[in-house]
């Protein structure tokens, strides 16, 4: 995937070869478009003491359930993309002063991330950032102020400490009741998913299911703002 930037038409991007997926493209292009986003604000942050750029992120914590927001910029020093974390390869990584792994975000469309890398991130304390593009309009979400992630493996206290002790947890549907209800909707439509797969029906099924679990996070966002921690990054 190659980015075109002229003066003539809007910037857009491309590939060399003549066959990609949509899932492949709409990986691609979000994937670069936040870590254009990211290395942006670290460019500024080397180049200026006084005007230091912030990146705003906003997650739900299933440890403390409630939402957090602080600055991804903050703690980070250096943003690689597709570099090697041990055995893994995150869509991007992000490191602090000292080179150490601060953060890997996953963009995942069909394939999620799998447990040993995931494993390897939770041991490691390396806070797993996802976010899950389903549609073209969904590109939109990289450039969003705050940014709002599928989902965050981490607990905000975790990252005040640098310390953690048992903060690593991983993303649960929060306690209230919307949150239950589309929660037990995305478990239905996984469910549905499974099913067309033994039935060899799994293309028109899972982008009904992809459609509607996406659908049901724009709503579930809705809900967030009753339970929101202030920025302590």
């Amino acid at each position: 995937m190659f980015l075109r930037q002229g003066n003539i038409r809007v910037h857009h991007f491309y590939h060399k070869s003549k066959t990609c997926s949509f899932e492949s493209a709409l990986h691609n292009a979000f994937k670069l478009k936040l870590f254009q986003r990211i290395e942006a604000g670290l460019r500024q942050n080397r180049e200026s003491c006084e005007h230091k750029a912030k990146l705003m992120i906003q997650w739900y914590c299933a440890n403390c359930q409630i939402k957090h927001q602080g600055d991804l910029l903050k703690r980070i020093a250096d943003a690689k993309l597709e570099v090697k974390v041990d055995a893994y390869t995150p869509d991007i990584s992000l490191y602090r002063q000292d080179g150490s792994v601060y953060s890997v975000i996953e963009i995942e469309y069909t394939h999620q991330l799998e447990d040993e890398p995931r494993q390897y991130y939770n041991e490691n304390n390396i806070w797993i950032i996802v976010f899950m593009p389903i549609t073209i309009g969904d590109l939109r979400a990289a450039e969003d102020d705050p940014l709002v992630p599928f989902s965050s493996n981490i607990c905000q206290y975790k990252i005040e400490d640098e310390k953690p002790k048992n903060r690593v947890t991983e993303n649960s549907p929060p306690g209230n009741t919307a949150y239950k209800i589309i929660g037990q909707q995305n478990e239905a439509l996984e469910t549905n998913l499974i099913a067309a797969e033994n039935k060899g029906n799994v293309g028109i099924i899972s982008l009904t299911a992809r459609f509607l679990s996406s659908l049901i996070r724009r709503i579930s966002r809705i809900f967030h703002s009753n339970r929101t921690s202030s920025s302590l990054m």
